[in-house]
């Protein structure tokens, strides 16, 4: 009966893929209970913030939350 935020950041290291459709899959291996998502969100940091001025992972767990459409994320 708890929320757990999980997050990560991931590197396209085959540029081939970068004009295609993205999508987050979502799924646990081995579970033994229900689990639920919600809010699942996948942000494009190169080009929110520009090559090589990307945020870490705490910058961004601290700075990008929940939001419903589209918002400002001020570095």
């Amino acid at each position: 009966n708890t929320w757990i935020r999980l997050s990560s950041i991931q590197q396209v290291t085959n540029s081939s893929y970068l004009n295609q459709t993205w999508a987050i899959r979502n799924f646990e291996r081995g579970a033994t209970e229900y689990s639920y998502s919600d809010d699942l969100i996948l942000v494009d940091l190169t080009a929110t913030f520009g090559s090589d001025n990307e945020p870490d992972k705490e910058w961004c767990d601290k700075h990008i939350n929940y939001f419903d459409g589209i918002t400002t994320i001020y570095k």
